[in-house]
């Protein structure tokens, strides 16, 4: 129960990280200042809680680097899809690649519960995809990016899942996961050199904002994944695309309230299922 509620609190946060994010002025910049603001955090805390075990840094550059190509598509993907069908594409390549890696490289096994709540949660991605669109270029690019990104961070999270199980120092390895950006800071800093500093001014809330809420929400979903399966905590982390969804309906006005709706229930239900199998 404390590991669903933990759960439910890190996909808030992360769906507010996300709104914060799309309504940034230049988001190339906020990523970087985001992560730069998250590298002083990570130092703080490394000071505080120690290095993780050895054993657990292969894993953790993995995961660095399967971040950094994921931050690098999903700048291009914000350009061309509204917030909650981003968020559901990429969820949805997310779940299946990070299930497919936990059942065949790390082990885990499925009940016929786990594996209904699971199918559930992938029909909830499923129905926020409009398939009617699919013949548009320009939201077939935009598909085509988020597979991607999707494919790129499932890869990152069962990096980091692996990771920490080795870490020996949970709150060590989550504060190291805060140091992966520091690529995204060098380059955006770099790009936006010129007025830099006035760039930084106009963006600082968001920059805060974001970071808190980022770190906040990786922090508690990782630490979970430490004491469970990866493939328990999936239903519930992804919840975020519940908020998401009420959010882009109720104050960014976004279309398809229907659709949403649905997939919201969908996605409620697969995660209620997996916690009524535990």
């Amino acid at each position: 129960t404390t590991g669903f509620c933990l759960l439910l609190l890190a996909s808030f946060l992360g769906s507010l990280y996300a709104i914060v994010t799309k309504i940034s002025v230049n988001r190339l910049l906020f990523y970087g200042a985001l992560n730069f603001v998250t590298v002083i955090m990570a130092c703080l805390a490394l000071a505080v809680f120690g290095f993780p075990a050895q054993a657990s840094l292969p894993y953790w550059f993995a995961g660095m680097i399967f971040f950094n190509v994921s931050v690098f598509f999903i700048l291009k993907a914000y350009e061309r899809l509204d917030i909650s069908q981003l968020y559901a594409l990429q969820a949805c390549v997310h779940l299946v690649v990070l299930t497919q890696l936990s059942i065949y490289a790390a082990h885990e096994s499925l009940n016929a519960i786990e594996t209904a709540a699971l199918l559930l949660l992938l029909s909830g991605f499923i129905v926020q995809i409009p398939f009617n669109r699919l013949f548009e270029k320009s939201y077939r690019d935009g598909i085509i990016i988020c597979i991607i990104v999707g494919i790129s961070s499932g890869f990152q999270t069962f990096m980091d899942a692996r990771g920490i199980k080795l870490s020996g120092n949970p709150f060590g390895y989550i504060a190291m996961t805060c140091l992966i950006g520091l690529p995204v800071t060098c380059v955006a800093f770099y790009k936006n050199r010129d007025g830099l500093l006035a760039l930084l001014h106009r963006e600082r809330w968001h920059i805060v904002a974001g970071s808190l809420l980022d770190v906040a929400s990786y922090s508690l979903f990782i630490y979970v994944v430490y004491i469970m399966k990866v493939t328990y905590v999936l239903p519930a982390s992804n919840t975020g695309v519940i908020f998401t969804t009420l959010i882009g309906l109720f104050i960014l006005k976004e279309a398809q309230p229907k659709r949403r709706i649905v997939s919201a229930f969908i996605i409620c239900a697969a995660a209620v299922l997996m916690q009524a199998a535990h």
